[in-house]
């Protein structure tokens, strides 16, 4: 039987922050952000603090769904088409108290694309910062 995969929050290129039980995850390069609340919070925690399999962080909560380790599977994958987790060596003496199970919420955004991608130097007008100068008009 095949070794369950392990996941661990990407090591560069992704920022993030917990704030009162949201996780705000932006991914440098893609200029992409996201909102993880519930039990997708939960899980960016705890692979943040060690590499977890599916199964590990499904166990990890009181009163789950029954089909709780395919929903954490759903979030896993979610976050790696992202390019926000990656593979990683499991840790199984990793251990954490058990939470109660929340709707998982993961929400992917786009729309500050530009200005996340924007060199604050080059890509301003003469108001400077967060003032974007036109697009370039290439004649299309």
């Amino acid at each position: 039987m095949a070794e369950a995969k392990s996941w661990r929050v990407c090591s560069s290129g992704v920022t993030h922050q917990n704030i009162e039980g949201e996780v705000i995850a932006i991914h440098i390069a893609r200029g992409t952000y996201h909102s993880l609340t519930g039990a997708a919070a939960v899980v960016w925690s705890r692979i943040e603090s060690a590499p977890l399999d599916a199964a590990s962080l499904a166990a990890g909560f009181e009163n789950a769904p029954a089909d709780a380790e395919d929903r954490v599977r759903g979030i896993l994958s979610h976050l790696e088409e992202q390019d926000l987790i990656e593979a990683g060596d499991p840790e199984p003496d990793a251990s954490h108290d058990a939470v109660a199970w929340e709707e998982p919420v993961v929400e992917s955004f786009d729309d500050m694309q530009d200005l996340l991608l924007a060199d604050p130097i080059h890509d301003v007008d003469e108001r400077g910062w967060p003032s974007l100068a036109p697009a370039h008009d290439d004649g299309k």
